[in-house]
């Protein structure tokens, strides 16, 4: 983390899990564009691909502002990805970014788009280029998740290159998939979800901008806020054993969450419940970035 000499007026930037200062950082208090700029200049990011949300291109001015931000360090942009990013939609873009000799992917807005950069920069590092190589890199980091039963101690496998693409993530949804080691995506020759889990899929940063969540639909909030609440209560209530730390990280982002949800079906305008539920949802995220694996979270991954 940077000190607090370089930081803007109003800025907090702070390790996502404090008390885990590898993972990765959480930076909010100004707008994300000057957030942005100011994580690139100390990251000495110079060519930045974009993928952004379609709703969020088609209906607000947030990419004119975005690029206008980037100005020459813009190298690409992808507007929006299917849901359940499927392979070969990750291959192409994997294609693009390593065409684009991008050093930095910035994520604005919410759902697939995230897991998709995650997965991309994952392939990137690992030489993956076919269905059947993305396959592979599936089941080679999912193998251990599935048979091991000491998840809490669950190490990332050592015969697979850590995603080397700094990520940084814009969110407009509270479904946190910008905090997490796991993400997912659908192999069409069966249809099925495949999952990957690695700590490098995490985020380098995810910044946080209250007023541009705004521009996502009342239900969307909500209902992803619900996926949060769901990510604590499952910790929770689960009969394994968890680090107390990790367990108070739950109960915390469950108050910040359903509280500022409940402020905000009254008024939703309100940016400091805005800010409240979103610093909540990466509180919630921390028995999941330990890749403590809990049964409903895992069913959800297996049948959506």
């Amino acid at each position: 983390m940077q000190s607090n000499d370089h930081l803007l007026p109003n800025e907090v930037t702070r390790p996502m899990f404090p008390w885990r200062p590898a993972k990765g950082l959480v930076s909010y208090g100004c707008a994300f564009t000057e957030l942005l700029h100011a994580n690139l200049t100390r990251m000495r990011k110079e060519r930045v691909f974009v993928v952004v949300s379609k709703s969020l291109a088609e209906n607000t001015n947030e990419l004119n502002r975005l690029k206008e931000c980037l100005g020459t360090k813009l190298v690409g942009v992808k507007i929006g990805f299917p849901s359940h990013p499927p392979f070969e939609d990750v291959l192409k873009l994997s294609g693009d970014i390593q065409r684009a000799d991008a050093d930095a992917v910035v994520t604005l807005g919410g759902g697939s788009i995230i897991d998709a950069v995650k997965l991309v920069a994952f392939s990137i590092a690992n030489g993956v280029h076919d269905f059947d190589s993305l396959e592979g890199l599936s089941k080679a980091t999912a193998y251990t998740m599935e048979t091991e039963n000491d998840f809490a101690n669950y190490t990332d496998c050592l015969d697979i290159k850590p995603a080397a693409l700094t990520k940084i993530s814009i969110p407009t949804t509270l479904s946190a998939g910008e905090y997490s080691p796991y993400a997912g995506a659908v192999d069409p020759r069966d249809g099925v979800k495949k999952l990957f889990v690695h700590q490098s899929l995490v985020c380098e940063v995810v910044i946080l901008d209250p007023d541009l969540t705004k521009t996502v639909p009342e239900w969307v909030w909500m209902s992803s806020g619900v996926r949060s609440i769901d990510h604590c209560v499952e910790l929770l209530s689960s009969l394994r054993q968890h680090e107390t730390q990790t367990e108070e990280s739950a109960k915390k982002g469950l108050v910040m969450v359903a509280r500022g949800l409940l402020k905000l079906r009254l008024n939703p305008q309100d940016v400091e419940s805005r800010l409240e539920t979103q610093i909540g949802s990466n509180y919630a995220m921390d028995g999941i970035s330990l890749q403590i694996i809990l049964l409903f979270i895992d069913g959800l991954f297996r049948t959506t």
